[in-house]
């Protein structure tokens, strides 16, 4: 190995006092908690690069937090969109229930962290979907339409 001319041994000394440093403020860190990582493993993992993204754009239990001073309602409204479509979705009771606009048949897939089934529905040609059986935790969803000439890819969110 070849040394740089415009590094010194006095680099070296700087970058091992600023790697110790470092250390030392991750060691004060609070750990990534359980579902932080499982959303962004499952981001590394499921990545496509024939999928159009689309992005969240609304998360009720975000958005509309400073609207609600006590609730107990368990349901979760998200909302993503893109140049092409956009897919509101509410979460309860484990049913997804979701709207794609515009209108088109089509087949949705919601994608779970550390599953390899996806659970799947058809898109009718009102743009509803139900799907049935799902539990809270890191997802995306997947519109498949019919000719597979695209498709679209939710970014990953928690239910």
């Amino acid at each position: 190995m070849t040394s740089r001319p415009d590094h010194d041994r006095a680099d070296d000394v700087l970058d091992d006092q600023l790697l110790a440093e470092l250390g030392r403020v991750l060691d004060l860190a609070e750990p990534p908690g359980q579902t932080d990582v499982a959303v962004a493993h499952a981001a590394l993992g499921w990545r496509t690069l024939d999928a159009e993204l689309a992005t969240l754009v609304h998360d009720s239990n975000v958005d509309d937090a400073e609207l609600v001073l006590r609730s107990t309602d368990e349901r979760c409204v998200l909302a993503f969109a893109n140049d092409r479509i956009r897919i509101d979705v509410e979460f309860a009771g484990g049913q997804l229930v979701g709207q794609v606009a515009p209108p088109q048949p089509a087949i949705v897939e919601l994608h779970r962290f550390g599953s390899r089934e996806p659970i799947s529905a058809a898109v009718d040609e009102f743009g509803a979907f139900v799907l049935i059986g799902v539990s809270s935790g890191p997802a995306t969803l997947v519109f498949r339409v019919p000719d597979a000439s695209w498709s679209v890819r939710t970014s990953w969110t928690s239910l």
